[in-house]
This record gives C-alpha cells, structure tokens and sequence, in this order.
C-alpha cells in the first residue's frame, strides 16, 4: 500500500488491490477515511471515516484530497494501469 501524500499526521495511501471509483485511505494511527473522487474536476466524497475524525478534520481532508486531485489520479493510474477501467465501461 503505497503511500503518495502526507499532511497533519495522515498518511494518504492507495491499496494495490482496491477497486473503482478512484479514492484513497487517509491514516492517522487507529483512525482513517476512505475519500472518493468522483471524476477528475468533481467534487469529493466521504465514504466512510471512523469515529476518532472530527468534523473538522474531515472538511479538511476533503479539500487535502481535492487540492491533490491530480496527483492521486495520476498515483491511480501508475499502482491499477488500466485493470479497473472495465468496471466503468
């Protein structure tokens, strides 16, 4: 699972086996969320945060997410290649 960003104690990482849609796991020790991207200018979604993340870090991971919009579809694409793109056609 590599890790392609960090910021305020998060660890952002992709898992090499995971499935669309594009997103990533932030970890902060026992604490962590699942960040979907919803398409490559779109806006971002929470799927899932333990209950450790307040509000407030989960806005700002959000926008931590969609500030390195481009970075983590380009980290996508280099760790799956093209072996998700058939669960979208």
């Amino acid at each position: 699972m590599p890790t392609i960003h960090r910021a305020r104690g998060f660890r952002f990482v992709i898992y090499f086996n995971d499935h669309m849609p594009v997103h990533v796991h932030a970890i902060a020790g026992p604490e962590m969320a699942r960040i979907t991207l919803e398409d490559p200018d779109g806006d971002t979604v929470i799927e899932f945060a333990t209950d450790g993340i307040s509000p407030r870090e989960l806005r700002w991971l959000r926008k931590e997410v969609a500030d390195h919009r481009d970075k983590i579809f380009w980290e996508w694409s280099r760790i799956h290649g093209d072996r998700n793109q058939e669960e979208t056609d």
